[in-house]
């Protein structure tokens, strides 16, 4: 889902003590979610990741 060219991804301005992002896209199994990740040096940490819902789903679908 991290490599959705499609994704969309904002920085999560609530975060505290590191910089976070969280990303719309649609993962292999085609299914749309919400990923909050932090960029660790050459790692990405999963923070959480849920299934997304109506509005979500409709907010990436309008990019098409």
């Amino acid at each position: 889902m991290l490599t959705d060219p499609f994704a969309l991804t904002r920085e999560d301005f609530d975060a505290v003590d590191e910089q976070r992002f969280v990303t719309l896209g649609r993962s292999n199994q085609n299914r749309i979610l919400v990923v909050v990740h932090a960029y660790h040096a050459s790692t990405i940490r999963l923070i959480s990741a849920w299934k997304a819902n109506a509005t979500q789903g409709k907010r990436y679908e309008s990019q098409f």
